[in-house]
């Protein structure tokens, strides 16, 4: 077996390892919300929240592990995709914060006991925004990281 192959390898490896904690995170993230039968309608931008932020933290720290070590073009669509993201995110915080001040954080939680409401209520809002956040923080960092990635495959050939 080749260097090369061994490597490929490897790398898929640790792709399918980031892929299961990904799931398993946001499986375990949104596992109270489902499991209390929780009217929620932010499932979709809080999965995106947590695979985004999960994604560009891995490709802000640990980018020699992944396949695009050395693809300059897929980084430069990356930079152009967060900036996009970055806007999509910012909006959807936005709708976030905006239906808990005209609803409450408690609106869709009338059928559960007053302390698990509580409980859901402050877990849900506390999370979206921390996923959130997280997510758009790191849009905005990535790009930066990705240029200087494509400086250093430029200029000396590899990443490392």
């Amino acid at each position: 077996m080749s260097k090369t192959n061994i490597r490929v390898k490897t790398k898929f490896q640790i792709l399918s390892l980031w892929i299961l904690f990904t799931i398993l995170l946001a499986s375990l993230v949104l596992w109270p919300i489902y499991s209390n039968n929780v009217d929620y309608r932010f499932y979709f931008n809080n999965i995106l929240f947590i695979a985004v932020f999960i994604i560009f933290f891995r490709y802000i720290f640990f980018i020699k592990t992944t396949f695009l070590e050395n693809k300059i073009y897929i980084k430069l669509l990356i930079v152009a995709l967060a900036i996009f993201f970055d806007i999509y995110a910012y909006m959807a915080l936005n709708d976030f914060i905006n239906f808990y001040q005209e609803n409450g954080k408690y609106s869709q939680l009338t059928h559960l006991v007053l302390e698990k409401q509580y409980s859901i209520g402050n877990f849900i809002f506390n999370q979206y925004i921390f996923f959130g956040v997280a997510a758009l923080v790191s849009g905005i960092i990535i790009p930066f990281r990705m240029l200087i990635s494509v400086w250093r495959v430029h200029n000396k050939g590899s990443e490392g």
